[in-house]
């Protein structure tokens, strides 16, 4: 995904957003990368300039 590709699957709907709610009538616990979060409703804001990327020097 950070290359741009995705892979086609039925059960993931990509959406290019800088803010969404998400929200379920269903009691649903959210889960970022692997790790159980808030549960639903949340709200999902990105943070421009806010991720810092280390990398070692290219030889």
């Amino acid at each position: 995904m950070l290359k741009g590709d995705i892979v086609e699957n039925n059960n993931i709907e990509y959406i290019k957003v800088c803010n969404i709610k998400i929200s379920s009538d269903v009691e649903l616990e959210s889960d970022v990368d692997g790790d159980k979060s808030d549960k639903l409703p949340v709200d999902i804001k990105i943070l421009g300039n806010h991720i810092e990327v280390f990398s070692g020097m290219k030889e």
